[in-house]
Order: structure tokens, then sequence, then C-alpha cells
């Protein structure tokens, strides 16, 4: 077993963070469609196209994570009795959807699309939520509990939202303002993760932990990892709740542009704390193996 003491998984990272934001980006251009017929040329499709390239992208630096990346199908034998292979089966999946939609969205088409979209949504999701379910494993003590879902969940919904709030002001006041809802609760979401994170944590900091694992656990203590802990906290739970709030209650006139000036900040603020907080997850755990 090939083993990395106190790294971050970087490429773990990466994947996991692109299927929250791919999935995010599939359930906008959803609602886009089920809330102009047909939906108005613009970032809307930018997103649709941009779904399957970012899925793409994931799934491409996971690669770089396995020590024999031309192994890789072996996985697909072991489904219904290895989660790891049900992550990489819905993926998959996902990818063949977002293929479909993005080239929906590229060609401008808009027959069958919605359904495609949602279809794509709902393998999105159940990517997702399989992805959050590989890591809740015995061997995990650190991560086996709900804050890892309650944060892979939080992520796709703040940053969805953020994404929808950056071009929802063209669909009216209702589409943005269930946007925004989407970023308040993805952020509360996120805050009370990392909290409950942090409690996991520190309940089980006294108990057989390796010394790798008991550095990266964030506390006074460990400067480097208090201080992600609380840009993570930041930017993933306080900073979208604040903005988003701030922008629900504005009227009509002023919504595109207070949403635009405010929402690509919050996304990628939001996407680089999510990063931050996740690299700080894999450097609490046992190292995981390649294959």
């Amino acid at each position: 077993m090939y083993e990395r003491e106190g790294s971050r998984e970087w490429p773990l990272v990466i994947f996991t963070t692109a299927l929250q934001l791919a999935c995010g980006l599939a359930i906008v251009t959803t609602v886009f469609d089920f809330s102009a017929n047909p939906a108005p040329i613009g970032l809307s499709r930018v997103f649709g196209i941009a779904i399957l390239p970012t899925v793409a992208a994931g799934v491409l630096a996971s690669l770089l994570h396995l020590g024999h990346p031309w192994l890789a199908w072996k996985a697909f034998c072991n489904f219904g009795r290895s989660r790891l292979s049900v992550e990489i089966v819905l993926t998959s999946l996902f990818g063949a959807a977002a293929l479909l939609d993005s080239f929906l969205w590229w060609s401008g088409r808009i027959e069958l699309r919605a359904a495609i979209g949602v279809a794509t949504s709902i393998l999105g999701l159940a990517a997702v939520l399989s992805s959050a379910a590989v890591y809740m494993i015995p061997s995990q003590p650190l991560w086996r509990s709900g804050w890892l879902l309650s944060s892979f969940v939080g992520t796709l919904l703040a940053v969805g939202g953020g994404l929808g709030a950056t071009c929802g002001a063209q669909y009216g006041t209702g589409v943005l303002q269930i946007f925004l809802g989407l970023v308040i609760a993805g952020g509360l979401l996120s805050f009370v993760s990392a909290f409950w994170m942090r409690n996991v944590f520190r309940r089980l900091a006294h108990g057989k932990l390796v010394f790798a694992q008991m550095q990266a656990i964030p506390t006074r203590r460990n400067a480097g990892s208090w201080l992600s802990f609380v840009l993570y906290v930041l930017l993933t739970g306080i900073l979208p709740v604040v903005l988003a709030a701030a922008v629900l209650p504005v009227g009509a006139t002023g919504i595109e542009v207070t949403a635009l000036r405010l929402a690509p900040a919050a996304v990628a603020a939001m996407i680089a704390g999510a990063m931050l907080g996740r690299s700080l997850m894999y450097s609490t755990g046992t190292a995981l193996s390649r294959f």
C-alpha cells in the first residue's frame, strides 16, 4: 500500500469540488429552462456548456490519485459491493448526461433540454452523495459523521445558488430570490458542518490517532490548520450568507446590478473556501492508498 502521510490529496480535492460545481451548474441551467421558454442567451448558455468540461476536469484530476490509472476500469466490476465503484458508475452516468446537456446548450436546441437537465441534475446529486459516502467508512473515524455529507451538500447549494444569482436577475425577482435562498441555505449548512466537524475532531482527539492526524486537527495549537478552518468558515459560511441576505430584499430596479457585482466574487470565494476545507478534511484522515 502506497501512503502519503499528511498529504492533502489535492487531486481528490479538485475532483469532489468540481463534481459539486458541475451539479450546481446543471441545477441552475435546468431552473432557467423551466423559468423561461426559450431561455435567454447569455450566462445561462455559458453555464450549460460548462457542465461537461467541469465534470471532465474533475475526473481527469482524480486520475492523478491513482497509482495505475489504466486499471481504473476494474472499479466497475465491484458495483453493488464497493462504495467507490458506485461513485465511479454514478459519476460516469453524470458525465454522459452532462455531455448531452452541454451539447444541447451549445447547439441552441431547446427540444427535451429541460428533461435532460432534470436527469443531469439528479445524476449529479447522486454522484455527489455517493462521493461523500465513499469517505464515511470505519477506517476513517474522523470522517464517519453527518458533517461530511452536510459539507458536500452545503457547497453544492451555495455555489449553485451563487451561480444562478449571477444571471438570475434577467428572470425576475422571484427566480433570483430562489437562488439567493439556496446560497443562504448552503452557507448555513456549511457553517454548521464546520463546527460539527471540529467537535467530532476534538472528541476523537484523545483516541488512537496517528501523529499526522493530530497535527491536522483545527485547534489553536495547530496554527496552520486553525487558519485553514477559520478561512473555510468565513468563505463558505459567513460571507455567502451575509452577501445573499444583503441582496435578497433589493427592489426590482437594482436587482441586476447588485447581483452581478456581488455574485461572481462570492462564488469564487465559496469555491476557494470549499477547496481549502476539503484539503483540511483529507489531511485529518488516514492517508488514502493508490490503486
